[in-house]
């Protein structure tokens, strides 16, 4: 390995030392955090549901999925379940109010909204959005799930702050198939590309969250329309 490579790793992997005081209180200062979030949630079971999915999610559980949560927590399993897959809520508030804590903390005049994609592997028919597609995570075209995701960065901090779930057109020529994952109309209707999810997530917040430039990898930067519509909206990129 080069040296400057070495030297930046040696960097991470210092940075990455957690001293054991910022652990003391963490689940009581997890569930301070989740307290504003979770004021969206009208029933206390769901309440409770949701900071038990948050807990688990940052639990040291090699698998993070809804059965070893609940068997984790001695919780029933189908009920968790229920809440994350059956139990219609809508995210949207969680997301303004997370932005609005990020502006008033961190926001500065000359922040930068960070775009990329981001795959996982997923296999079978019922899950939204999942077909055979580049996954750039993992250098290959393979079966998976892909979305946008947004963070804004400052001197201070950066915090993911917004997401879009990328629907294949196959997906968009089969309405039955997306009805049948609970994908809403409003999405599946008009095939978006990862552009038109930037596009739209800039004007969704680009108010409420002070920035300068947006950024992202070379391939967003390909598209020529895209940047026009940058251009247009007086966009620094």
């Amino acid at each position: 390995m080069e040296r400057r490579f070495e030297l930046r790793k040696q960097e991470i992997e210092e940075d990455a030392i957690i001293n054991p005081q910022t652990t003391t209180g963490a689940v009581r200062r997890l569930q301070q955090f989740g307290e504003p979030y979770f004021k969206d949630f009208r029933r206390s079971e769901t309440r409770a549901h949701a900071q038990l999915f948050l807990e688990g999610l940052l639990s040291d559980l090699p698998k993070k999925n809804i059965e070893s949560i609940a068997y984790r927590f001695a919780q029933d399993r189908q009920a968790l379940q229920r809440f994350i897959g059956q139990v219609p809520w809508d995210h949207k508030p969680l997301l303004d109010r997370l932005v609005a804590q990020v502006s008033a903390t961190i926001g500065e005049p000359d922040g930068i909204f960070a775009f990329d994609p981001s795959a996982i592997e997923k296999d079978g028919k019922k899950s939204a959005g999942v077909a055979r597609q580049y996954l750039g995570r993992y250098g290959k075209v393979d079966n998976g799930q892909v979305g946008t995701f947004c963070a804004y960065v400052t001197r201070e901090e950066h915090v993911l702050v917004n997401f879009r779930l990328f629907i294949p057109q196959e997906w968009n020529n089969d309405p039955q198939r997306c009805e049948r994952a609970h994908i809403p109309q409003s999405v599946y209707k008009k095939h978006k590309t990862r552009h038109a999810h930037i596009l739209e997530m800039i004007d969704e917040y680009g108010k409420l969250l002070p920035h300068q430039w947006i950024t992202g990898d070379d391939e967003l930067g390909k598209s020529s329309s895209f940047r026009r519509a940058l251009r247009r909206h007086r966009r620094a990129f």
